[in-house]
């Protein structure tokens, strides 16, 4: 039964590759005949290159054969004129001298000309020798490599057009930093060799089924699988490297597949028949690890990276029986991404780097949802901050060793996907917890925020970008750690406080995205405060730190009224902001009169004091921006003060009669007075 189904997906395996092979056939054909293309092309341009430089070869060899009429002539027709003319008014001797005179610049002058004739016709045999031997020379050394896919993709389209910038090596950079990781392994299975890479990955799974098909039947003794699997991986190895020279690209598909299955054979050596401790087995994919990074350096291809690291990741995977420790899994996982960080010390590997993420946290994420148990929390919680360490050291590498002209690359995807898992796998092991959460992405917000200070501090000018997307980070997990930890009105006051602080960053710094971040914070933080209305049950302690808000909404528009002629907009949300804190600061006021006050007739005294106080705020802070709009708010003094003169008008009774509270009444006349004299 076990043949019939070795047959089976022998089979399925030849369907399914059969259309692969025509389609990998019928792309070749057509890249072979657009390389023909290209290279008749350049035949055609070097013949029309070669018979210009015979035409003007003939050209310049007439015009030395014919009689040139030179400059020296008319040169000499007007020096004789200008002796006859002379010959007037100077003696015989005068006359003898001036002839001698002419004659030496004549013979000086036929000698320059003869001179220049001489190198002219030098330089031409020089280029009719260079052509010849340049013609001589191709006919005889025929590249070899003539249809090569890789020397084709080296040929500029615009090679003849010298008007035409070359912008190759501008837009390299950009394409390798936009393609993304599906991009990246179709480009590399269709490209180069693809029959030797399919086949490789066959050879691969064929070696883990047959693994674990000997197991099930028991066919050759435990020891012997291991020796033959060994054995076959080091000679692949040993062939890939003889190769590396005569078919570099074969040699290094032969050498990631050994590496591969090395990786297969350690590991199953130790988890499925335990001959070796775990100790032995940790070094020796300790030293496959290394080997594969040297031999990837020495030889500085990607392609045995990947493959390598693609085996190393699968071999638990392939090999897994369902059982076994988690620890194991995962220092094995983490040792296959510090090879990747020690590699792009040396080479910049996007797609080296996107493999490592994408199969350390995609087997994480598998293995907590079926396997996670409380008991695991001590040690999955290292395991994430251990490879969130990691892969940020793998962004900053990145930016550092890619070829950049004036700022450094950054790998969105590197530097924002593994914050954001580790912080849900961190909420995942963290339930039930009250305040780790919190304190977690507290952490992680300061690790970003400080590796971005750093990177702005070393790095200036060229790492402005990499270090605002870490500061974004950061200032995000912090914000995030807010409402986990504290209630929606200090939530609310906090984010307002640092919605300011962003916004003053980003307009400092001209970043009108991170500007648009701190203004949405502050809105979000005024509509989170003020959702409850008309039932606004504040905390006593909330309640006295609302004017933080009203800061953080008044200082806001300040900012954009200051700036408002670097974009039309700004007016507009210097208005929007003015309003959110006039609306605060309504509903603010009679709650914390009701905090302060001790009596009912104490009431209207505690208004009048906020009111001049807040006035007197919105008074200066607009003449000292020139804000027009906050300073007709001094008018709320006024109607403050009417509206208690009428109530006491109306109750008869007198506002200096109160004791206490008819202290406030000469600052709210005399605020009026002086408001109306000095308007602004």
């Amino acid at each position: 039964m076990d043949t019939w189904i070795l047959v089976g997906l022998v089979l399925v395996f030849l369907l399914v590759l059969a259309p692969i092979l025509a389609i990998i056939a019928i792309n070749r054909t057509g890249r072979l005949q657009y390389q023909i293309s290209l290279l008749n092309q350049k035949v055609s341009s070097l013949e029309t290159l070669l018979s210009k430089a015979k035409y003007t070869q003939s050209i310049s060899v007439d015009d030395e054969t014919s009689p040139q009429p030179s400059l020296d002539e008319g040169r000499g027709a007007s020096i004789e004129q200008e002796r006859y003319e002379f010959s007037f008014s100077a003696d015989s001797a005068d006359v003898k001298l001036d002839n001698e005179m002419g004659a030496t610049k004549e013979s000086s002058s036929i000698s320059h000309v003869a001179y220049q004739q001489a190198e002219k016709e030098r330089s031409l045999s020089d280029n009719v020798n260079s052509i010849s031997m340049r013609e001589q020379s191709t006919h005889e050394n025929i590249n070899p490599n003539r249809f090569d896919n890789t020397v084709v993709q080296q040929i500029d389209p615009n090679r003849f057009n010298h008007n035409k910038p070359n912008t190759n090596q501008n837009n390299q950079h950009t394409v390798s930093h936009d393609k993304s990781i599906f991009s990246h392994f179709f480009s590399w299975l269709f490209k180069g060799n693809p029959v030797a890479k399919i086949g490789i990955l066959l050879l691969f799974l064929g070696v883990a089924y047959l693994l674990n098909y000997s197991v099930q039947n028991e066919i050759i003794s435990p020891q012997m699988r291991l020796i033959f699997s060994a054995v076959g991986c080091l000679a692949l190895l040993g062939v890939g490297w003889w190769l590396r020279n005569k078919k570099a690209l074969f040699g290094l598909i032969l050498q990631g597949g050994a590496i591969g299955c090395l990786y297969i054979t350690i590991f199953a050596a130790f988890k499925l028949y335990t001959m070796v401790p775990y100790g032995m087995a940790f070094a020796f994919m300790l030293l496959i690890c290394t080997a594969s990074i040297a031999l990837a350096l020495l030889q500085r291809t990607i392609s045995l990276a990947v493959l390598a690291s693609i085996g190393g990741y699968l071999a638990p995977v392939l090999l897994s029986t369902g059982g076994g420790s988690h620890v194991v899994l995962f220092s094995y996982y983490l040792m296959l991404s510090i090879g990747i960080l020690v590699i792009s010390v040396w080479q910049a590997w996007r797609p080296l780097n996107l493999v490592g993420m994408v199969m350390t946290y995609g087997v994480a994420i598998l293995w907590g949802l079926d396997n996670y148990q409380p008991d695991y929390y001590l040690s999955s919680q290292l395991f994430i901050i251990a490879n969130l360490v990691v892969f940020n050291a793998l962004t900053q590498l990145f930016s550092l060793r890619f070829e950049h002209s004036k700022q450094l690359i950054v790998d969105n995807t590197l530097l924002f996907v593994p914050p954001f898992i580790s912080i849900a796998l961190q909420f995942f092991i963290s339930q039930g917890e009250d305040l780790l959460p919190a304190f977690i992405s507290l952490m992680v917000g300061l690790l970003y925020l400080i590796t971005g200070l750093q990177v702005h501090k070393r790095y200036k000018s060229a790492g402005k970008n990499m270090a605002l997307a870490n500061i974004i980070i950061g200032a995000g997990f912090i914000t995030l750690a807010i409402p986990l930890a504290l209630t929606f009105e200090w939530t609310s006051i906090i984010w307002s406080l640092e919605g300011l602080l962003i916004l003053w960053f980003g307009l400092q710094q001209n970043q009108k995205k991170m500007a648009a971040i701190g203004s949405l914070l502050i809105v979000i933080s005024a509509i989170t405060l003020l959702s409850d209305y008309p039932y606004l049950y504040w905390s006593r302690s909330s309640t006295y730190m609302v004017p933080v808000l009203l800061i953080a909404c008044f200082m806001a528009g300040g900012l954009f009224h200051t700036r408002r002629h670097e974009d039309s907009n700004f007016t507009l949300f210097s208005y929007g902001f003015l309003i959110i804190g006039l609306v605060t600061w309504f509903c603010w006021l009679p709650l914390f009169t009701d905090i302060l006050s001790w009596s009912r007739e104490s009431e209207g005294f505690i208004i009048l004091v906020l009111v001049v106080i807040s006035v007197w705020f919105w008074r200066l802070y607009a003449i000292h921006i020139n804000w027009v709009p906050l300073l007709l708010c001094q008018s709320i003094l006024w109607i403050a003060g009417y509206y208690y003169l009428g109530l006491d008008f109306l109750n008869d009774q007198n506002p200096m009669g109160r004791g206490e509270g008819s202290l406030i009444w000469p600052v709210v006349l005399g605020s009026s007075v002086l408001f109306v004299i000095h308007g602004v």
